[in-house]
């Protein structure tokens, strides 16, 4: 684990944050402030007499137990939760999945009707069959034509 760094203005945030006492302080923190602190400036040297008048103010306070019935209207006052809404899952309810956004729901669903729509429209252009005939028979006589005057050629 790396040891952490304090610049001198992180020091004395952390103190005006924690207060003078170490133990107080998250871990890490406490360690590099102990290795900062073997020999403090005089800046840190009075945010630490100003944080320990403090402490010893805050623990002069009585300890006040709050009235048992505190919490009950405290969660009674708090907002009510929403309740989950279950999606209707309608004829696209196919595209719900887990953890899938909705965005690629719906890239899918676009791909699928303009696939739908390609499809469905090269149907309706396709040749009739009578116009298929024609389109087959001058293919073929053109093929066959192609290799039969190959063979009426001449040959050197």
């Amino acid at each position: 684990m790396t040891q952490m760094t304090l610049s001198e203005d992180d020091l004395l945030r952390l103190i005006e944050t924690y207060g003078a006492d170490l133990a107080a302080w998250p871990a890490e923190q406490a360690e590099a402030a102990a290795r900062h602190l073997a020999n403090p400036s005089q800046a840190v040297r009075a945010a630490l007499d100003e944080a320990a008048a403090l402490d010893a103010l805050l623990a002069e306070l009585p300890q006040v137990e709050p009235p048992v019935h505190l919490a009950a209207a405290i969660l009674d006052a708090a907002p009510a939760r929403k309740p989950v809404r279950k999606k209707s899952a309608g004829w696209l309810g196919w595209l719900e999945m887990p953890g899938m956004p909705a965005r690629t729901g719906a890239a899918m669903a676009s791909l699928f009707v303009g696939l739908g729509v390609g499809f469905g429209t090269a149907a309706a252009n396709a040749p009739a069959p009578d116009d298929f005939d024609t389109v087959m028979s001058q293919t073929l006589e053109l093929h066959y034509q192609s290799d039969v005057s190959d063979f009426l050629e001449p040959q050197e």
